[in-house]
């Protein structure tokens, strides 16, 4: 390699690792004493700006002292009047005032003037294709993850910002393609395996599925996800011990993963062991407070038990996180219906029209 591209790639990594600026220290709660002092201090710099109004020294003190006093609003509008100078440090405080306030159409240009600053800054542009996917302008958004890649082409975060285009998009092919393109930069990565594991198995390719899960655990076993897809390839191929003796232990050994407890719950439940069933749901709840297809799932098992007052209060939490969730408080009416448990009939139905309204 030519030293003039061992430089060029010196920098681009130095632009990558300098780019993201943490905000100076909120001190939105100064004393009094303080206060007075800022408030001194804009006072004398309006003054100033009076002789001078387009200094951008004056302005970006001002946009400074505002943010000290939490206010974010003047602090952003002393701050765009420098921008008929644009200065990077200047434009990276902006910036991230202007995500604070979720301003991303400001944001959006800010960014572009950045990106004329320092244009082979690859996170500069993998930003842009943030804030681009905010305003809701996909195609930019490629556009910018694009040239951020072609900028420095280990550059991740513009991979994976491409990737959450495509699958908003529901574009398998495209994601497969960027997926791919990782493959040949980074090798073995458990982040692209366990991408290609999930796809395999969403997309029914089961053979695919098993073979991408298993060397995502190879590479790296921590991740809850694969155990689970690997699991559930094998529920789809038939094989049900092995799904799960699969499904069971990754519940146990990622007691925090909502899918680990999820899978393991329905395993219980369509072995109709409805006490194993409710722990795993109880336990996929505790992963996931707001977790809807647990809490029906909790619901249907404690019927089954028998337990009504535990499955009403279940339903009726799932139908308040989702209101859509309303027809199976109906479905579980119809089966206490055909029981003959008018009492609780009763009672789900006064559930249920609480939770319709």
């Amino acid at each position: 390699m030519k030293l003039s591209e061992i430089l060029r790639l010196i920098l681009i990594l130095l632009f990558s690792t300098i780019f993201l600026v943490t905000l100076p220290k909120r001190t939105f709660a100064i004393s009094k004493l303080e206060k007075k002092k800022v408030y001194s201090q804009i006072s004398l710099i309006k003054k100033k700006l009076k002789k001078s109004p387009t200094s951008t020294d004056l302005n970006y003190k001002m946009g400074r002292l505002y943010y000290k006093l939490g206010d974010i609003d003047n602090a952003i509008f002393y701050l765009k009047k420098t921008n008929t100078e644009p200065n990077v440090k200047r434009l990276k405080f902006l910036i991230q005032l202007l995500r604070l306030k979720k301003d991303h159409l400001e944001e959006v240009r800010t960014l572009g003037i950045l990106a004329q600053k320092i244009p082979n800054s690859p996170n500069v542009h993998t930003d842009l294709g943030d804030a681009y996917l905010k305003v809701k302008k996909p195609d930019k958004a490629i556009e910018h993850y694009r040239i951020a890649i072609k900028k420095y082409k280990k550059h991740k975060p513009a991979y994976r910002g491409l990737i959450s285009v495509f699958e908003a998009q529901k574009n398998s092919y495209e994601i497969r393609t960027v997926l791919t393109d990782m493959l040949s930069v980074f090798g073995k990565d458990p982040e692209v395996f366990t991408h290609l594991c999930r796809l395999d198995y969403i997309d029914g390719f089961l053979d695919a599925t098993i073979q991408n899960c298993g060397r995502a655990i190879e590479i790296k076993s921590s991740i809850a996800e694969n155990h689970i897809y690997l699991g559930l390839a094998f529920k789809a191929q038939e094989k049900t011990q092995r799904a799960s003796k699969i499904i069971k232990t990754a519940a146990k050994q990622f007691p925090k993963s909502e899918l680990a407890q999820y899978e393991a719950a329905r395993f219980y439940e369509n072995e109709k062991n409805w006490e194993a069933a409710i722990l795993y749901y109880t336990k996929c709840i505790s992963a996931k407070s707001k977790s809807v297809k647990c809490y029906l799932g909790l619901g249907r098992s404690n019927l089954e038990s028998k337990k009504m007052a535990a499955s009403m209060e279940a339903f009726l939490k799932a139908c308040q996180l989702d209101k859509t969730k309303y027809s199976d408080i109906r479905a579980a009416m119809g089966i206490l219906r055909t029981r003959g448990n008018q009492k609780w009939y009763s009672k789900f139905k006064s559930a249920a029209n609480k939770c319709g309204q």
